[in-house]
């Protein structure tokens, strides 16, 4: 089986019953054609993937391409992202608070106006490779900065839902063999388009960490607030080490495990272990903007594999629903739950009606 890696780029760019829930709608997708109608149409079973999943009333932008990338890289996807303060995003993730697990992320968010990092690779760091991890709490800000997508910002209201810019920009390999129909299986010696296609949108969504840029540029010659790039996915990751330091969240560049949890680090998902890629440069040899490779753990991980076929797991869909998108059928939040519970015997009442990725 040929081994490929997704690949991945930033591009940072600066009369009615009321109840507490998100407003439901259509998550829809304005995608441009490429040169390969074939590709224009699994394209679109991608995008229909992420609509049968989640239902947030917005658009999303993404421009499509082919080019001779080189390398084991699939794809590359540059996204555009915005930056807010922590008290907008904190205010945010309360304000779209539905699914029980919405509720889990939004009680275990640090209080106050800022968080504190668990950081390594800067100027105040120890060690004579500056890899020596020391807790930031100073305010700076990087302890007061939140970096979305716009895309994720949409989703969490802080950037029109139906906003024309171009949210992000995946360029596939037009070195590899594509299988483009997904519905007979996928043939031994191609790659799932739909797939990998699924994936790059994933980081257009969101799935971002802004560990990838300390790891890529972290030489000890910047200082730690210079690396205000924390993503939404960042507040997932956690350490036994950070979590000893007392830091909310562990943003290092190193090869030292980091495990995924929805509550503010209290609770490892499946157990703990390792769940995060750790890093290109400093870390496992993956991004960081990817699950842990070899974990099994989604649609997520950093690599696959001719023959494979791409697809969601109850990670992937926990991780984007806790950081801003509504998914279907979650379990929802118990307040919420009984207001929608009252609005249905209402109407029942009177009627029904219803590779690197």
């Amino acid at each position: 089986m040929n081994i490929v890696k997704y690949g991945w780029a930033v591009c940072f760019v600066v009369g009615a019953l009321a109840f507490s829930g998100p407003v439901w709608g259509q998550l829809t997708f304005n995608t441009s054609t490429s040169s390969n109608a074939e590709a224009d149409t699994a394209f679109d079973a991608a995008t229909n993937a992420w609509a049968i999943e989640f239902d947030d009333a917005m658009t999303v932008n993404i421009d499509i391409s082919f080019s001779n990338l080189g390398g084991t890289s699939l794809a590359n996807t540059a996204s555009a992202n915005q930056a807010n303060t922590f008290t907008e995003f904190t205010n945010a993730i309360n304000a779209d608070v539905f699914s029980a697990d919405d509720g889990t992320f939004a009680a275990g968010l640090p209080v106050g106006s800022s968080f504190s990092v668990y950081i390594n690779r800067t100027t105040e760091a120890a060690g004579a490779d500056n890899e020596v991890p020391y807790v930031d709490a100073d305010g700076g800000l990087n302890n007061t900065t939140v970096r979305l997508t716009t895309a994720n910002a949409k989703s969490l209201g802080l950037r029109s839902a139906n906003d024309s810019g171009l949210d992000g920009t995946i360029v596939f390999n037009d070195s590899f063999t594509w299988d483009f129909d997904r519905s007979d299986g996928i043939d031994p010696g191609a790659i799932d388009f739909v797939g990998v296609a699924m994936h790059e949108i994933g980081h257009v969504l969101g799935f971002e960490s802004g560990v990838d840029v300390l790891d890529s540029n972290g030489d000890g010659l910047s200082t730690d607030d210079e690396f205000d790039f924390v993503g939404s996915i960042d507040f997932l990751r956690f350490s036994n080490e950070s979590e000893v330091a007392g830091a909310d969240i562990d943003w290092t560049a190193d090869d030292r495990p980091k495990y995924f949890s929805i509550d503010g680090g209290a609770t490892p998902i499946g157990g703990g272990g390792s769940q995060w890629a750790t890093g290109f440069e400093f870390g496992d040899g993956d991004q960081a903007s990817h699950w842990k490779d070899g974990a099994g753990l989604g649609l997520m991980s950093p690599i696959t594999g001719s023959g494979a076929l791409v697809n969601f797991t109850g990670n992937d869909l926990r991780a984007f629903d806790v950081i801003g998108y509504n998914r279907f059928n979650a379990v929802p939040e118990p307040a919420a739950m009984t207001v929608m519970l009252l609005a249905s015997s209402c109407l029942l009442m009177r009627r029904r009606r219803k590779t690197s990725l």
